[in-house]
């Protein structure tokens, strides 16, 4: 599930499961895919708007396994064109 924009980082207007949306602050089309679920969750991690593990977490409302991958990049303090980079290769 995609909560926020994976280009700008800004909420969807309502969550994305499955198809196409769009962001209502970059307007950028934005698809279901892995990849963009992963690096709309890294945005959110990196930009530190959640202070408790906890609250990110179920803010993201992704499982644990992909959580411990965007955690281990972002404690690399990878920026988010370099995780993207890093993110092709994982995902192709």
């Amino acid at each position: 599930m995609i909560c926020f924009c994976p280009y700008c980082g800004k909420p969807l207007p309502k969550p994305l499961n499955n198809g196409v949306s769009f962001c209502t602050n970059c307007t950028r089309t934005i698809v279901s895919t892995k990849q963009n679920e992963l690096l709309s969750s890294y945005r959110i991690l990196i930009s530190r708007v959640y202070t408790n593990e906890d609250q990110l977490k179920a803010a993201l409302k992704i499982n644990a396994e992909d959580y411990a991958f965007i955690k281990s990049y972002a404690d690399d303090g990878l920026s988010v064109d370099e995780f993207t980079k890093h993110l092709k290769t994982k995902i192709a």
